[in-house]
């Protein structure tokens, strides 16, 4: 069975690939495959064992829809206050939020996330709640799985994941002079602080305001509360707007993520 780490953008994925990983190597019933470009199901899939694999976007993984509804693969998710996203975003791709905008991720986080929650067989995380509680996490990824280990077994497992060992792990792929390790799952790059909040202080007013216009209503729906006023939020549209007129026809696209 394919067990698909999915999550959003910078919200804590790569944890739960590894946390999810771990578990079915230490019961013996799988392997983690790593980062999947594009892949098909079928071919990725080997019966009687778990293979976990990590993407963001449904179309990397050819016949994911089909394998989920016909209980051939689940999938774990994990999202985050989109302004935190868009702030994490910018320091690992060193992008300003002008290239954010012209590049669309904000539409694209938001939509990856409606694609995924109208399929079934998902675990859902909150990145708030999970990042500094992975014990937590690995319970409910080895529930949604069906592996049985003990409950200490399991901790222990986590705690090779907390954010100090996975922020150690990457000190020493620095010290190396490697940009990621093999599997394609941890960069020199990959955590910032880890913190929460951050966008209070990375981002102005009117950005702010332009990110809780545009993700009004899943900002409300997850429990993320507004900061900035209607006045903010409007002159954030009139900055997107002047953006897009501006940047028409021009060639300085950002890089592309993944």
């Amino acid at each position: 069975m394919l067990v698909v780490c999915c999550g959003m953008l910078r919200s804590g994925s790569t944890l739960q690939y590894h946390l999810a990983t771990s578990l079915v190597e230490a019961s013996g019933v799988g392997e983690g495959i790593g980062w999947v470009e594009h892949g098909d199901c079928r071919e990725l899939d080997q019966p009687g064992r778990f293979r976990v694999v990590k993407v963001h976007n449904a179309e990397q993984l050819d016949g994911i829809e089909e394998a989920l509804r016909e209980g051939r693969a689940l999938y774990i998710y994990s999202y985050r206050d989109i302004r935190d996203v868009i702030v994490s975003i910018q320091h690992k791709w060193k992008l300003s939020f002008r290239q954010v905008l012209q590049a669309c991720y904000i539409d694209f986080i938001l939509q990856s996330y409606t694609n995924w929650m109208a399929l079934p067989g998902g675990h859902v995380a909150k990145y708030e709640e999970f990042v500094h509680a992975p014990a937590d996490e690995a319970l409910a990824i080895a529930g949604h799985l069906g592996i049985s280990l003990p409950a200490d077994k399991i901790v222990a497992i986590a705690a090779q994941h907390t954010l100090d060992a996975t922020k150690s792990r990457i000190s020493s792929l620095r010290v190396a002079g490697q940009d990621t390790t093999e599997d394609g799952i941890l960069h020199s790059n990959h955590v910032f602080s880890g913190a929460s909040g951050q966008w209070r202080g990375a981002l102005k007013p009117y950005q702010i305001g332009l990110l809780e216009q545009k993700a009004r209503h899943w900002l409300a729906q997850h429990g993320y509360e507004p900061s900035q006023s209607c006045f903010w939020r409007y002159v954030g549209l009139v900055y997107f707007w002047c953006c897009l007129k501006v940047l028409k026809g021009r060639n300085d696209a950002p890089p592309k993520l993944f």
